[in-house]
């Protein structure tokens, strides 16, 4: 038995799954080390069916060229989510244990029907919260060399991947003397004890 991460990313018309479309899935399999799988990478760009009603989103997507290509070159929903579907069929063994990962991957498998996701975990990895560490002032912003900034959903899981480890890297405890390498020491403490007390 092994231990799957599923890196998902979609790219879609707006927020809300009743009423907007994907425009872009993508996904990587990773081990629980961050480390891909050969040849577990799965995209497609998906051709929306409605025109979009004017939103942020749809305007970041019309900026970056997403919106066009995915209406000269997309895929209908049901051929990219069978194939999905096949790609994961693929890459993970039965007796897996499978993790959603990603950056608020609540949101991605919204858009999704709800069978893709049937042996998974219903713990996701989320890193959005450790983005919200960072804001808050508690660890160090992660500045990515690797994936892109531009809202396509291959560049955002890489991005997505190499935060992973960074945190894996630098602040997942190694053992109780262990020192983070920024300067600021973590205190271990049992679950429940108020931080403000030494």
């Amino acid at each position: 038995m092994s231990i799957r991460l599923v890196w998902l990313d979609l790219e879609t018309t707006g927020l809300d799954p009743q009423r907007d479309e994907i425009l872009e899935i993508a996904s990587i399999i990773t081990d629980k080390y961050f480390q891909e799988q050969d040849q577990a990478r799965f995209h497609s760009l998906v051709k929306p069916v409605t025109h979009p009603l004017e939103s942020m989103t749809f305007a970041s997507h019309l900026t970056t060229g997403l919106y066009q290509e995915a209406v000269e070159f997309g895929f209908s929903i049901g051929a990219v989510l069978g194939d999905l579907e096949g790609f994961f069929r693929k890459q993970l063994a039965y007796n897996d244990d499978i993790y959603l990962a990603g950056n608020n991957p609540h949101f991605d498998k919204s858009f999704l029907p709800a069978d893709l996701f049937r042996r998974f975990s219903y713990r996701h990895l989320n890193m959005s919260v450790f983005k919200a560490f960072s804001d808050l002032g508690h660890i160090q912003t992660f500045y990515p060399s690797t994936g892109s900034t531009k809202h396509r959903a291959m560049g955002d899981l890489e991005h997505s991947i190499a935060h992973a480890k960074f945190i894996m890297d630098n602040y997942l405890a190694k053992g109780k003397d262990w020192k983070p390498p920024f300067g600021n020491t973590i205190k271990p403490s049992t679950c429940g004890e108020d931080p403000s007390h030494p």
